[in-house]
């Protein structure tokens, strides 16, 4: 269920120049012409990134004849994992032939190991414009396939609940096994099985590797890979609460486009709002501030950490300001919801059964906490 490639391979597309890639803006015939272009080393580089079995004995014209019906035959392969935004760009490829991009760094897949598989599609290079584009042998196919399934528009729809899912998982959990991942999921797509779903989820990694991984059969949220609390870790910390995973609407879960904005925006407005109109911080530093503070408490840093943080990044030198400031931080930390707490806010944390108080809008500081770790609540999610 690994999305990497092995070792020798992923050296091989480490070494290959991404500059290199984009090629002269000369159409060929067709794309074992292109193919021919290649040298013999390079096209056995692609055989291997793309895991095309039984052609590494073949001369380089046999190679790029043999390469280039494979491509054509993946195309409905492909086309079945894409979500929608992905299916933009084909049809785009399958009417002009050509999909012309802002420049290298707002490709989705620059990622060289699944660029180097969609060998069929061609980057191309005019000065300082970027396009991708297909020979015309491609397109005709591209156009033949689209005609002639239709259902392919509900198959994207369904990617897209997979992929969007997956992204609100990273905003919300940090961290979940799989078969978690998948049950959210069918919550909406109560007829797509498991292993239907991971593997639209591992083709997304690959596709677009900068949100969520897939690591040691878990999903995973980037940050997490460059952190000193790894996934193993929080996964761990998660489990020792007595607590379910915080309830998402399905819909709102599925409709994450990245996993870089926030579980909750409530909380971040509110003390935008008051920066701005309290402490007079300009409206985009503001906003700015409360989306890193409700960042870091979200994925686990501590509060006074992030209170020192924050008050060097304002430059605030009065202590009434300070107190107002400190005020107003404590309620963001308690309405974030936190990866360590299975996606719920401190003040919103389920009581163990055995507990009887009714309300948590207030908890003793030596009271235990009532995320069910066994502390107090000021050495826990009052810290």
């Amino acid at each position: 269920m690994e999305v990497k490639l092995n070792a020798e391979v992923a050296q091989q597309a480490e070494r290959m120049d991404w500059e290199a890639v984009f090629t002269d803006s000369s159409a060929p015939a067709s794309l074992t012409e292109t193919l021919k272009r290649y040298t013999r080393r390079e096209l056995d580089q692609l055989r291997k990134l793309a895991a095309v079995k039984g052609l590494s004995k073949l001369n380089k014209a046999e190679l790029a004849e043999a390469l280039g019906e494979h491509a054509l035959l993946r195309i409905p392969e492909i086309l079945m994992k894409a979500d929608n935004h992905r299916a933009d760009i084909f049809r785009k490829l399958a009417t002009d032939g050509i999909c012309e991009i802002a420049g290298v760094d707002d490709l989705h897949f620059v990622h060289i190991e699944y660029f180097q598989q969609l060998y069929f599609i061609r980057a191309v290079r005019e000065g300082e414009r970027f396009y991708l584009a297909v020979s015309p042998d491609v397109q005709e196919r591209l156009q033949q396939i689209l005609n002639e399934n239709p259902e392919f528009q509900a198959l994207w729809e369904r990617n897209d609940i997979i992929c969007g899912t997956a992204l609100g998982c990273g905003v919300h959990y940090g961290v979940l096994t799989l078969p978690t991942y998948a049950a959210l999921v069918q919550r909406l797509l109560p007829e797509t099985d498991t292993d239907t779903i991971i593997q639209i989820f591992e083709e997304y990694t690959r596709w677009n590797p900068y949100d969520v991984i897939l690591e040691e059969g878990l999903l995973v949220q980037i940050e997490l890979t460059y952190s000193t609390f790894g996934p193993q870790e929080l996964l761990e910390a998660q489990f020792s609460r007595p607590i379910g995973y915080a309830e998402v609407d399905p819909e709102r879960l599925a409709s994450y486009k990245d996993s870089a904005g926030p579980a909750d925006d409530g909380p971040v407005q509110k003390f935008a709002s008051l920066l701005e109109n309290k402490l007079n911080v300009e409206q985009q530093k503001a906003w700015t501030t409360a989306l890193i503070t409700e960042h870091a408490f979200r994925i686990g840093r501590s509060f006074n950490e992030e209170a020192v943080f924050v008050i060097e990044r304002l430059g605030l030198e009065e202590e009434q300001q300070i107190d107002q400031l400190m005020a107003a931080l404590q309620t963001l930390y308690n309405d974030t919801k936190q990866w360590i707490l299975k996606g719920y806010a401190p003040l919103n944390v389920p009581l163990p059964q055995q507990a009887k108080q009714a309300s948590v809008s207030k908890i003793p500081r030596n009271a235990p906490c009532p995320c069910g770790s066994g502390k107090k609540y000021k050495k826990c999610c009052g810290a």
